[in-house]
């Protein structure tokens, strides 16, 4: 059997040119990958990062995920934070914080507080406040 390059057939028209569908030579690098791929979906109990309304990061786990329709690529969550307070205590230990429909770093992008992420996220710059 002749072997043939991809040139080869096309300049036969043996193959439409339209039909061709090119590679590229190297996979992405990881980074990309991660910057494209669609994130999961946020769920009960996934650990995630709050930012507070001064943009401090926190640990938390989601309580509940709201909106789940799969249109919308961010649901707001409620979340749950072990205080940051220290004289927050109790017998049963460290107090929590509750806190509730709570939007994504990426669809607050102009705020860097008061949003959740995914711990392998970058956290939103901090802004100055704005002049009123």
């Amino acid at each position: 059997m002749e072997e043939h390059t991809s040139s080869d057939l096309l300049d036969a028209g043996s193959i439409p040119a339209d039909s061709i569908i090119l590679f590229p030579a190297k996979p992405p690098d990881q980074e990309e990958c991660m910057s494209e791929r669609k994130m999961p979906r946020p769920k009960v109990r996934d650990h995630v990062i709050f930012h507070d309304s001064l943009g401090v990061a926190h640990d938390a786990i989601i309580t509940a995920a709201w909106d789940q329709d799969a249109m919308i690529e961010y649901p707001y969550v409620n979340l749950v934070v072990v205080s940051s307070d220290e004289t927050k205590q109790d017998g049963y230990g460290r107090q929590i914080e509750r806190y509730t429909s709570l939007g994504h770093g990426a669809a607050n992008g102009a705020c860097h507080g008061h949003y959740w992420r995914w711990p392998h996220e970058t956290p939103n710059p901090a802004r100055a406040p704005s002049s009123v």
